[in-house]
């Protein structure tokens, strides 16, 4: 049985770094990147939606012979909450919040060169990490899945709570 676990957090949390690590270090993982769908979706279908990008990464998971999916996404892209309806299609079975002081956020961001993002303050990282748990709390009431927040995740705390969630 695949089991598809949602890991969010803003840009610069370690998203792509955590699910990178886990899925070098454990057999049957499949790391997905949201984003990189993005273009085979406008490619498909001339514009990105919601629905289509879900169906898009659902579409990996079924013909994936991998057990565990890690989905490396957001819930709420520029300000626009991804909606409940096309989450649905990811079939989830929990999600992992990663939270971080903005600080330590706009450190990782600055010393990530492979990576165009723009300046922002601490409040107004504050402010979107704020959203972005306060929706996945929704989200998750509504699917009737776990939620797991892991306040300033390193790799350990990532490693044990996803096991946590692999073997429930």
């Amino acid at each position: 049985m695949k089991k598809i676990i949602l890991i969010i957090g803003i840009s610069g949390i370690g998203k792509t770094t955590f699910c990178s690590h886990y899925r070098d270090y454990n057999y049957g993982i499949c790391h997905i990147v949201a984003s990189s769908h993005i273009k085979f979706v406008l490619d498909q279908h001339g514009c990105v939606n919601q629905e289509y990008l879900t169906k898009s990464i659902y579409h990996q998971i079924e013909s994936d012979p991998s057990n565990i999916f890690l989905i490396d996404g957001h819930l709420i892209n520029n300000d626009v909450p991804i909606s409940l309806e096309a989450l649905t299609h990811l079939k989830l079975d929990a999600i992992i919040a990663l939270i971080a002081e903005p600080k330590t956020i706009i450190l990782r961001r600055k010393s990530d060169l492979t990576r165009n993002r723009k300046d922002e303050g601490v409040g107004e990282l504050l402010s979107q990490q704020n959203h972005e748990t306060e929706y996945a709390s929704i989200v998750a009431e509504n699917l009737s899945i776990p939620l797991i927040k892991i306040e300033n995740p390193n790799l350990k705390t990532f490693e044990f709570e996803v096991n946590r969630l692999i073997k429930n």
